[in-house]
């Protein structure tokens, strides 16, 4: 039992290979997190406002670690299992994912009896929570929805495609070198087109019509592919100055922010985007990339941030149960630090006694 505490400490704090990544995992998942804190302080700081943009860096950042996963594999000497891959996604995911799924039901007073939730239970197995309508069928989003798992359909579709998408391009490589790369960038700018095309039979002011093309995997792709790209480029490439893509990441973020805040209603309330999001998710892609590109010449880690970079999933999905319950019992001293001293408390133990065993399945090493 010691064994296992000191191997989780060890887990908990000390940095990855890449600490420039752990930075960016907490500053995504910090960002989220205190930007849906808006629901019950008020008013929301000005930085806070932002924070929805972390979903895209996540978005960046998987899309580089599935990527460098499947790249380093298909192309070592061991090989390569689809079914493997998958139920090794299915570890780091699930566990938590429907721990919160039936947390969040029995505390919105579902019952583990009723046919509903097992109905919903099945629409959130299979990662259709934004796609359950086209097929027909009907969710109590209100008892049975996690919030935020939008993100989970659009990443989980994307582990089940990106080991073709990684096959393809190194068959393309094999033909001539780095034409795989080329397929990699016109499959990004077609999400432009995607987009465009998802909207064409929609009316300019139908917010709630364009924000749901917006949440879902055919409206987002793109950002998970510019994570592949940045995995390429560090596997095959020779590294880009770091400085060089902090300040294109910088030119394109701050452009974007300059945006909003001369729209402001954007600003305060993104959900009224139209537009917008057709263009939006290709700038995320190739800002964040290039972001999280620079990031890898950052070598200082210090302990906090490696401790939120290991909980940022269990953050992401405990903070809007934590809302919830704020908001439905009436807490009246309820500010910034009560609200995340509780998610990190929560994420903590529910990281150490459902994440980690659940990642010590399927890790070759001792983490």
């Amino acid at each position: 039992m010691m064994a296992f505490f000191r191997r989780y400490c060890d887990y908990l704090t000390l940095p990855s290979t890449l600490p420039g990544l752990d930075w960016l995992r907490a500053i995504a998942c910090l960002s989220v997190v205190c930007f849906h804190s808006s629901v019950l302080i008020d008013p929301i700081s000005v930085a806070f406002r932002f924070g929805w943009m972390g979903v895209d860096l996540f978005f960046v950042l998987s899309g580089f670690l599935i990527g460098s996963i499947l790249f380093k594999t298909m192309n070592s000497q061991a090989k390569f299992s689809y079914a493997t891959f998958i139920g090794h996604r299915f570890l780091r995911i699930y566990p938590l994912f429907l721990f919160i799924f039936f947390a969040g039901a029995l505390l919105k007073g579902s019952s583990l009896l009723h046919a509903d939730l097992w109905r919903d239970f099945l629409i959130h197995f299979f990662q259709m929570q934004t796609l359950y309508r086209l097929f027909g069928l009907s969710m109590d989003e209100v008892r049975h929805g996690v919030e935020g798992s939008w993100t989970l359909s659009i990443e989980w579709l994307f582990y089940m495609a990106a080991p073709l998408l990684v096959y393809l391009v190194n068959r393309l490589n094999n033909y001539r070198a780095h034409y795989g790369l080329y397929a990699l960038i016109t499959l990004f700018f077609s999400g432009i087109f995607v987009r465009l095309l998802l909207v064409s039979g929609a009316e300019s002011t139908d917010y709630s019509w364009f924000f749901a093309v917006f949440v879902r995997p055919p409206g987002r792709y793109d950002v998970l592919v510019a994570g592949v790209i940045t995995a390429y480029i560090v596997q095959f490439l020779p590294p880009p100055s770091p400085r060089i893509m902090a300040a294109l990441a910088l030119t394109i973020i701050s452009g974007f922010v300059a945006y909003l805040f001369f729209h402001h209603a954007l600003l305060i309330n993104p959900a009224l985007f139209t537009v917008e999001t057709i263009f939006y998710p290709a700038l995320a892609g190739i800002g964040f990339g290039a972001l999280l590109l620079a990031s890898r010449a950052v070598r200082y880690a210090p302990r906090v941030v490696n401790i939120l970079a290991r909980l940022s999933y269990s953050m992401y999905l405990v903070h809007f149960l934590v809302l919830w319950v704020a908001k439905h019992h009436g807490w009246i001293d309820f500010n910034l630090l009560t609200y995340l001293s509780m998610i990190i408390g929560i994420s903590f133990l529910l990281n150490l006694f459902i994440e980690y065993p659940a990642l010590t399945l399927y890790k070759k090493r001792k983490i």
